[in-house]
């Protein structure tokens, strides 16, 4: 997009620069999803869910009218003709005028409140990855908020938006729970769990939460939780904060899964038989 801004001003393309423009809302919405459903790639619950339908329809709606007429060339200062000469300019203005920036704003809202809100029930590897979203998203928030009141535009945050999605990969990437685990020292064997303990115990060292896990095996939860407590009490883990025993079983999956010698390599994540 705004490559094609710059070739667009260059080049006296009109083309190029109604490319530049038009995705911005629906690029936004997108990643506005993404922060939300981070890092499980699923939204916390029915109400999230129905947030992103909203956000997703408002941005189609607000891209197709940037596609149409040319609300949003005076904010990237774009003084081409827009391409599409359609009927209708000035009430597409006014709406534009009256949802755009507000929008943009709330979706930046958005990020830091989903975000807060999956940091509450999340453990504390998935908390080391919110961190990182947290500095990029309250980075985007501030330079919207500064663009908006300095001048009138919310440029300077917009610009800051491919920060987001870069700052996600990032975390996943670095911060995995295999990765905080591997240093990890425990003792026992993985011989006596039964394969769906097993299979839950792979799908743990994968950093799901016992609601994702639900949702990856298609069992309830009345199913799984005594697949969990049962492989704690295999593992001979002391009773005590869950976080801790879910990350101390993990590390005991590595260190049997891992061949001699491998040093740190991640160890394939592989479905258990018998399920």
């Amino acid at each position: 997009m705004f490559l094609g801004r710059q070739v667009g001003h260059a080049a006296e393309a009109a083309w190029w620069a109604w490319l530049g423009v038009w995705p911005i809302a629906l690029v936004l919405s997108a990643i506005t999803v993404a922060v939300v459903c981070f890092p499980e790639g699923r939204a916390l619950g029915p109400g999230w869910r129905r947030v992103c339908v909203v956000v997703v329809a408002i941005g189609v709606a607000l891209s197709l009218t940037s596609a149409l007429w040319p609300v949003e060339y005076a904010s990237a200062d774009i003084s081409l003709d827009h391409p599409l000469q359609v009927a209708g300019a000035s009430a597409a203005t006014t709406l534009w005028s009256a949802v755009a920036h507000p929008f943009y704003a709330a979706c930046q809202v958005l990020w830091v409140v989903a975000v807060a809100t999956r940091w509450r029930v999340s453990d504390p590897v998935v908390r080391r990855q919110l961190s990182v979203l947290v500095g990029a998203t309250g980075l985007c928030a501030a330079a919207l908020l500064v663009g908006l009141v300095t001048r009138g535009s919310p440029l300077p945050g917009l610009l800051l938006v491919p920060v987001v999605p870069l700052a996600a990969g990032w975390a996943i990437e670095r911060i995995s729970l295999v990765r905080v685990i591997e240093a990890e020292q425990s003792a026992g064997r993985l011989d006596g769990l039964t394969p769906r303990e097993n299979e839950v115990l792979q799908l743990m060292a994968q950093g799901l939460s016992n609601a994702a896990i639900c949702e990856r095996l298609h069992l309830s939860v009345k199913t799984v939780e005594p697949a969990i407590s049962s492989t704690f009490v295999k593992l001979g883990l002391p009773s005590g904060a869950e976080n801790n025993r879910r990350v101390l079983a993990v590390a005991e999956y590595l260190r049997t899964s891992t061949p001699s010698g491998s040093g740190a390599s991640t160890p394939p994540m592989t479905r258990a038989p018998g399920r």
